[in-house]
């Protein structure tokens, strides 16, 4: 199997049928927007390109608009470079209007926000009214309704294809990666303590600095790493919300594994793995960001692995 790389000019028949000379394709957790680059070679100098399709054994793995177009050319020939991202981009690159609200929920903020982009919402939690929200200027939409939902239900939303599911990523069955079956080229593992937090304090209406969140797994390793906050505008109806996701995005950062295998494995985003080899046993992580790659050194799956606990 090998990739097929399909760019689509403004003009009616002008596609570009190409095989990458390298290609990288990156999908996340955290982020609605997955994105490909990638490097060709053509016969002349290129029309413009406005999107890019990417297909792996007869299977789309992407399709997008094109962020970047650049030719170079030489005495070697012509070489075009590609960077796109998919439909999910159109929720960073637009700013929520900023205004206040009462009684919002995340459904009533989807319909104002996401779906006139052509998304559909998954979401199985009954309605909750936040009592104040205020969408500040310089917010995506994507950050806001985050916000919202982290909010709501206390941890982020992710897209898959043109769904906003609002539900913990479903653990499903575990990948064991290692060992005979899918045995990895490299591992690395980084433990950082830096900036995990250990315990925040809460800066109330009157000024003082009253309320203590504390962190049990960072006290249990003796991090001592106190922060002092002034609850954000959104979270003015919930600053314990705001604490306790700041300590738990510091564990869930606190320990990354990097794998890479070889050949194309379709993993997803949010899918839970056990690294499970003769040098290696490293259980309860997920899925935070997937890259397959081709190049010269052939086809290639790269995962970032994080936390499944701290999610």
């Amino acid at each position: 199997m090998s990739f097929r790389v399909t760019l689509t000019t403004p003009f009616v028949g002008g596609d570009y049928q190409l095989e990458p000379l390298s290609l990288s394709l990156v999908s996340s957790l955290s982020s609605p927007a997955a994105g490909m680059s990638g490097r060709f070679t053509l016969p002349d100098f290129p029309p413009e390109f406005l999107q890019a399709r990417v297909e792996y054994g007869g299977r789309l793995l992407f399709e997008g608009g094109i962020d970047r177009q650049h030719t170079q050319v030489d005495e070697k020939g012509v070489v075009l470079e590609i960077e796109a991202r998919d439909k999910g981009a159109v929720l960073l690159d637009n700013e929520a209007r900023p205004k206040a609200y009462e009684n919002l929920t995340v459904q009533r903020m989807f319909q104002d926000l996401i779906a006139p982009h052509g998304f559909l919402l998954v979401d199985s939690y009954p309605a909750i009214n936040v009592p104040s929200f205020t969408m500040r200027k310089g917010q995506s939409l994507w950050d806001a309704f985050c916000t919202l939902a982290r909010l709501s239900y206390g941890h982020l939303p992710h897209v898959r294809g043109d769904m906003v599911i609002t539900a913990f990523p479903p653990g499903g069955e575990t990948w064991v990666l290692g060992g005979k079956d899918y045995p990895f080229s490299s591992l690395s593992q980084t433990i950082s303590h830096y900036n995990v937090l250990s315990r925040v304090l809460i800066r109330d209406a009157a000024g003082s600095y009253t309320t203590a969140v504390a962190n049990p797994d960072a006290q249990s390793r003796g991090i001592r790493r106190t922060r002092y906050f002034i609850p954000a505008g959104e979270y003015a109806c919930k600053p314990l919300w705001d604490a306790d996701q700041r300590i738990r995005r510091s564990m869930r950062q606190m320990m990354q594994v990097e794998l890479e295998l070889p050949g194309i494995l379709e993993l997803s985003p949010g899918e839970t793995v056990w690294v499970n080899d003769q040098l290696a046993s490293l259980p309860n992580l997920q899925v935070e960001q997937i890259t397959h790659s081709t190049g010269p050194g052939g086809e290639r799956t790269r995962l970032l692995l994080l936390s499944f606990l701290y999610q």
